[in-house]
């Protein structure tokens, strides 16, 4: 999925948001059985072609794409560093079609 597609999917529905989240290494269970560290990116979305499923669907991105379209997202943090991320949504004011053709220009 292309920075451009992100920004689309973003744009069809208010709720629609990346996630991007992080536990780190022992944050669980103590220093013996606290498990490794993870993290990841994804894409929550509801689907606008099936208006009568209203459940979130969700696919994991490249991290490098929120760097291309941050400028067009307000990010929400959450958690610390034991275990926590940010939620990003589409700014209000974001001309869709104007941000997805800046990006295609840079690309």
């Amino acid at each position: 999925m292309t920075p451009q597609n992100i920004l689309r999917v973003l744009s069809q529905h208010p709720d629609n948001n990346i996630t991007e989240f992080h536990r780190a290494l022992n944050s669980v269970g103590g220093k013996l059985l606290g498990g490794g560290a993870t993290g990841g990116v994804t894409l929550n979305y509801h689907e606008p072609y099936y208006t009568w499923r209203n459940f979130l669907e969700s696919t994991h991105i490249q991290y490098n794409h929120i760097g291309r379209i941050r400028a067009y997202l307000d990010a929400e943090p959450w958690g610390n560093v034991n275990l926590g991320g940010t939620i990003y949504r589409l700014k209000p004011d974001v001309d869709i079609d104007a941000a997805i053709s800046a990006l295609s220009i840079a690309a």
